[in-house]
């Protein structure tokens, strides 16, 4: 086989490698979409908050944030919502699980937390299990 013919054998092998992928990850959001569609059925007075845990970090998590979006929910991706009712305030923290940095998903990882709310209101963050590193970070700096 000349070089001309190799080098079209190795594009049309990359392109059908190219096309697998896609075929994949399509067929991976179609399942994704029939599992949490549920979801979106639920009904809440203040808020529906959704946080990443380690398991969407074992595929497209900025996928998991879309698709929660679309159905409703509000994902905290690093962020936080602040709830009243009756003149009571929470806090509703989501923080990155700590294995996200190390996932190779550009911008998700674990943000640093900050103290920036009254002592009156009260605070809850969302911590994966056996997340003590995690525990630690909010636990001392809340």
């Amino acid at each position: 086989m000349g070089r001309s013919a190799e080098g079209a054998a190795q594009r049309q092998a990359a392109a059908a490698e190219r096309a697998s992928q896609r075929q994949a990850a399509a067929a991976e959001r179609a399942a994704r979409r029939a599992q949490a569609a549920p979801l979106g059925a639920i009904q809440a007075r203040l808020a529906r908050a959704y946080v990443t845990g380690n398991h969407e970090y074992f595929g497209p998590a900025q996928g998991w944030l879309e698709h929660m979006r679309e159905l409703g929910w509000e994902p905290l991706h690093n962020r936080h919502l602040l709830l009243e009712r009756g003149g009571d305030r929470l806090v509703l923290a989501g923080v990155d699980d700590i294995t996200a940095r190390s996932s190779g998903h550009a911008g998700h990882g674990a943000a640093r937390c900050h103290n920036a709310f009254s002592d009156d209101t009260s605070y809850l963050a969302r911590v994966s299990s056996g997340s003590a590193q995690m525990r630690r970070i909010i636990v001392g700096t809340i």
